[in-house]
């Protein structure tokens, strides 16, 4: 009887103490749970906390800076294989009626010769519209510099027309094509010692191009 009575205390002990250490396992799990609960929500806030931080502001200044670049070619009229290939980019400012106001710079690579024009210019595109336009003018005058092929550097005038037509238009970005007209003086120059005159140069110019 006495040995009975042993045995059944000894197996409650064996049993109560593996129901308590199921009991800490559980709470320890429960816990681990809770803390990787935890862990994974700081980390999706923390995400979008980042992503948040990245999105670009909407200022005055971001809805009103533009810039762009385009590519293209003027076509010499006089016929003195001054036809060139046209690179071109500016910055400035973008409201409603006003397409762009603001500074531009290119390059002009002569195709027949050696000869090189760096044109820089203050530029205007206004559809005369508030709304998205189709159609758009471009005006822009400024100073060519110019290193003819004869070795002569030139410093002069330029300015142009241009008739824009819109390709794509966004929020946040423009594209477009372009048929202008284009005028660059040049001066009188010296070849092998002997004064030469040159030809003013009227250009027809085709351009693609966008804006941002």
């Amino acid at each position: 009887m006495t040995g009975l009575k042993s045995a059944i205390f000894i197996t409650s002990a064996i049993l109560s103490g593996a129901m308590t250490l199921s009991a800490q396992e559980q709470n320890s799990t429960d816990t681990d749970s809770s803390r990787s609960i935890i862990a994974d929500n700081n980390t999706v806030a923390s995400e979008q906390s980042g992503t948040s931080a990245t999105t670009v502001p909407d200022t005055p200044f971001s809805r009103h800076f533009t810039w762009g670049a385009s590519l293209g070619s003027s076509i010499d009229m006089t016929g003195q294989d001054m036809t060139a290939v046209d690179i071109d980019a500016f910055f400035g400012y973008k409201g409603n009626y006003i397409r762009f106001a603001g500074l531009g710079t290119g390059i002009r690579m002569m195709v027949s010769n050696s000869s090189r024009s760096y044109p820089v210019y203050a530029m205007l595109r206004t559809s005369f519209t508030k709304s998205p336009s189709f159609l758009y003018l471009e005006l822009k005058g400024g100073v060519g510099f110019t290193n003819l092929y004869t070795d002569i550097y030139q410093r002069n005038f330029v300015g142009g027309v241009t008739l824009g037509f819109t390709l794509a238009h966004s929020r946040t970005f423009s594209s477009n094509f372009s048929l202008g007209y284009e005028y660059m003086p040049l001066s009188n120059g010296k070849i092998d010692g002997n004064d030469t005159k040159f030809k003013d140069i009227h250009y027809a110019s085709i351009r693609i191009g966008a804006s941002f």
